[in-house]
């Protein structure tokens, strides 16, 4: 069955794509940020410092990632329960 809202489809496919670009980027800076932590030595003493310094940007970060998936996900829904509908 042709979908009639082929526009909001691809609005969907957008958000879950930049979502999982998002993941690739926080994956991406989740290990610099280990890695310069690690290899800096005892520089960053407690792990209030670690957080304060950039941990908290890493957390903060999935956030928006979860959003951007689950606004896809739930556009999909919508799509989905509309064609069941037109069937019935």
């Amino acid at each position: 069955m042709k979908s009639k809202y082929k526009m909001l489809s691809n609005v969907a496919y957008v958000c879950q794509g930049l979502a999982w670009i998002g993941v690739l980027l926080w994956i991406i800076n989740a290990i610099i940020f280990f890695y310069t932590f690690f290899s800096s030595g005892p520089g960053i003493s407690t792990v209030k410092d670690i957080i304060a310094n950039y941990g908290g940007g890493i957390i903060a970060a999935i956030i928006p990632i979860l959003l951007l998936y689950a606004t896809g996900g739930l556009i999909y829904l919508f799509l989905d329960i509309e064609q069941n509908t037109r069937k019935s």
